[in-house]
């Protein structure tokens, strides 16, 4: 592709090449074919792959999305707080375990949610109790240990990645290695079971 593009124009020359660097080269080979290009990110599953400036943008979209539901949600709780409990325990906080399981690096971006939950969340469904911080965290242990379940997500983020990363492990290296077949990971359990562990000690 060097003569056709005027790529690496003196071929005796070391050169240090960037992603960004064949951006252009690629656009001009795959010209016509409608691929699009870009070296910033790409929205995938439901989380983000890229640089951390696009899945910064990305988990603000969502934070911003997340407050607005949550208001909302709150003001349910103020005539319905058993309902919009249950819902957000059994299925709204599930979407954002999501996102702290697939996207590092994103505890400073949840803190404004935790805020909004802190301040208003949980104030309606427990009739306009204020929550210190020890009493907030009280409240984010399962309820099987005296809590609610209602998670610090900007507290949690950090571990939740790091969990699935280990978690996940194997499967990134067959896919890494291009295995036609995926032999189970004998050592998952033991995984699981320290994660577990883990979490009850903390």
């Amino acid at each position: 592709i060097g003569p056709k593009f005027g790529f690496l124009p003196n071929p005796g020359k070391t050169w240090i090449i960037t992603k960004e660097d064949l951006i252009p080269y690629a656009i001009k080979i795959f010209e016509g074919t409608g691929i699009k290009m870009t070296s910033e990110g790409q929205r995938h599953l439901g989380a983000a792959l890229g640089k951390p400036s696009f899945r910064a943008s990305f988990m603000q979209e969502n934070v911003n999305e997340w407050s607005e539901e949550i208001h909302i949600l709150s003001e349910i709780a103020r005539s319905e707080p058993q309902a919009a409990y249950a819902a957000f325990v059994a299925g709204y906080k599930h979407k954002i375990s999501y996102c702290m399981r697939t996207i590092p690096g994103i505890e400073d971006q949840l803190k404004n949610l935790d805020d909004i939950v802190t301040s208003e969340f949980i104030p309606a469904i427990t009739n306009g109790i204020n929550c210190s911080p020890h009493l907030r965290k009280l409240l984010s242990l399962p309820p099987k240990l005296g809590g609610l379940g209602i998670p610090i997500f900007s507290d949690m983020a950090k571990t939740e990645y790091n969990n699935s990363v280990n978690l996940t492990k194997h499967l990134t290296c067959s896919i890494i290695d291009q295995e036609k077949k995926i032999e189970h990971d004998h050592n998952n359990e033991k995984t699981k079971q320290e994660i577990k562990s883990s979490k009850q000690r903390t």
